[in-house]
């Protein structure tokens, strides 16, 4: 049953259902695996951890794949798999820090339950952008994404730095795994932004490059993993706003310096209050 059909019949709010369904579930999901004690008292990347981990993973992007395919109009079925890259690039942060972070924890919660609403917005503001034009606020999409993946990649360098500590991995190592799911997050942010991949492309490339290259020297820093995270996170924003502004013709050196003060500020009063071990 499609979702044109379910629309048509009017027996359930069918603006809601998918979205509301694939948050839900996910949710259960990451609930129920990260709060079971059986299973977090496991070893780290041992049975059965890891295949519980390994598990939800894979039931969470089949679930998500099968969202965006449903709720993607038949005009627009060949580029169905794009509107799938932001829930996807959730869950690849929201697990490797949820393996990590203390189990039934208020933190824990709150990324679980933050990370449910930001894709049932997404995905309720995609059927609004599709179907009912009229309910679509203008720049929604972009400004989910383009807010929600500072979250994300804050999320993707706490968990992968702390996996690195806890684990002992090589800082290259970490780095490699870090650069498939950047790839993908700084594509969705282009993409929702309706940029021309073509004329765009050495952009891409080189922000991804800048970014990869600053989590590998974070990598190298003793500091607590989730300041370095958060660190990390503000030179993505501090990117991808130069980058945006660049690619809409409305970068300035006014701009410019402003953005670099801030963030320089920021990082000087975090590395000068932060514990260095």
């Amino acid at each position: 049953m499609t979702f044109e059909l379910l629309y048509r019949m009017r027996k359930i709010n069918v603006s809601s259902f998918l979205p509301f369904a694939s948050a839900v579930t996910y949710l259960i999901i990451i609930q129920w695996v990260f709060s079971n004690p059986r299973i977090l008292n496991n070893p780290l990347l041992t049975p059965p951890l890891s295949i519980y981990i390994n598990g939800t993973s894979i039931a969470l992007v089949i679930i998500t794949l099968l969202t965006s395919l449903l709720i993607t109009k038949r005009g627009q079925l060949a580029s169905w798999y794009n509107f799938s890259l932001f829930p996807l690039a959730i869950i690849f942060s929201v697990v490797p820090y949820l393996v990590i972070s203390d189990s039934q924890s208020l933190l824990q919660l709150v990324v679980a339950w933050g990370s449910a609403i930001l894709i049932y917005l997404y995905w309720r503001y995609v059927f609004f952008y599709l179907y009912t034009p009229s309910r679509y606020t203008a720049f929604s999409l972009e400004n989910i994404s383009f807010y929600g993946n500072f979250f994300v990649i804050f999320l993707l360098g706490a968990g992968v730095l702390g996996l690195k500590l806890f684990l002992g991995l090589g800082g290259l190592m970490v780095t490699g795994l870090v650069a498939v799911i950047l790839a993908l997050v700084i594509y969705q942010s282009f993409w929702v932004s309706k940029y021309s991949f073509k004329e765009s492309w050495p952009v891409y490339v080189g922000s991804w490059l800048v970014l990869l290259e600053t989590f590998f020297a974070l990598t190298l820093l003793p500091n607590d993993y989730q300041l370095l995270a958060f660190v990390w996170s503000t030179i993505y924003y501090l990117v991808v706003t130069i980058v945006s502004d660049y690619l809409g013709h409305q970068l300035n050196s006014f701009k410019m310096k402003a953005y670099l003060i801030i963030a320089g500020v920021s990082w000087l009063l975090l590395f000068a209050t932060a514990q260095w071990i």
